[in-house]
């Protein structure tokens, strides 16, 4: 949790309220996981008690959904491995083995800087992230900017209005562009195709609705299912059955009321236009988006 700690230090506090804010009893969870004793396989019943207390507090939907509205979705993964393990250890009081817990919180450490600087690069939303504490923070008085500018000789204010609007007009252009083209490399069209999502000895019905060669997204059509199978996405790889085509995937990301998958084996050009023609809507090109799309998803669904 050092890298955590690090990186709360290194981000001011009116940033930090809005940006990469994991829940705070997750960090707990993880703090409190980081502080088990080394080298004992078996767990004294207060700090199972106290483990169970924490899971007990917590809401797993919920804590997926502020993660998606945190721009922090990336860390799905490695939290539901955390909560895995940390209900394991509640319920058995003993470690998988010496070593596993500690690469579960490694693993979260990890996931969560490359969360936090994903969420920081994202172009779009970078640049409103940046009106509060950033180029445009609501505390610079751009007047007194350009009066002193003025003094100096050096610009006036209508020169850095115009700097400022045209270099944020063109990295908008440039990261609809961006997305643009990834959708058309990587063939990233929406659809409707009927599909069952496969985990341990679940079978959860639902929609896959959109379809890429690296991935899907899945609609559940059984939200409650879908809810209690949560625990066992951590536990290694899915699988998307489209119409009888079995599919291994992981879960990437959950976005409220969809969840995306990433293929083990990417989709030739070939098989995934096979798997379209089930599509119950014409397919057609979607950009990347960060998040779900609310109206798109009502709209496919």
């Amino acid at each position: 949790m050092l890298a955590v700690v690090l990186l709360y230090a290194a981000v001011p506090m009116a940033s930090a309220q809005n940006w990469c804010r994991p829940p705070a009893e997750l960090l707990g969870l993880a703090a409190t996981l980081s502080a088990l004793p080394p080298g004992s396989d078996r767990l004294s019943d207060g700090r199972r008690a106290r483990i169970g207390e924490i899971l007990d507090g917590l809401n797993e939907r919920r804590m997926l959904a502020a993660l998606d509205a945190g721009g922090l979705q990336a860390l799905t993964p490695s939290v539901l491995s955390l909560l895995a393990e940390a209900r394991h250890l509640a319920d058995s009081g003993t470690r998988r083995n010496p070593g596993y817990l500690d690469e579960v919180l490694a693993e979260f450490d990890a996931a969560l800087m490359r969360a936090c600087a994903e969420s920081r690069s994202t172009i779009y939303q970078r640049l409103q992230q940046d009106r509060v504490g950033g180029l445009f923070d609501d505390g610079v008085d751009l007047q007194e900017l350009a009066r002193r500018a003025n003094g100096s000789g050096v610009v006036g204010l209508g020169v850095i209005l115009s700097g400022v609007l045209g270099f944020t007009a063109a990295l908008i252009l440039f990261d609809a562009g961006f997305r643009w083209i990834m959708a058309l490399v990587y063939n990233r069209k929406a659809c409707r195709i009927p599909a069952v999502l496969l985990v341990a000895d679940a079978r959860i019905e639902g929609l896959v609705i959109t379809l890429g060669r690296g991935g899907c997204r899945f609609y559940p059509t059984d939200f409650e299912a879908f809810e209690s199978a949560l625990p066992g996405l951590a536990a290694g790889e899915q699988a998307v059955d489209l119409e009888g085509t079995v599919l291994p995937a992981r879960i990437s990301a959950i976005h409220g009321p969809v969840a995306d998958f990433r293929f083990v084996r990417a989709l030739s050009l070939k098989a995934q236009r096979a798997l379209l023609t089930q599509s119950t809507i014409s397919p057609y090109y979607i950009k990347k988006g960060f998040g779900a799309d609310p109206g798109l998803a009502d709209e496919l669904v």
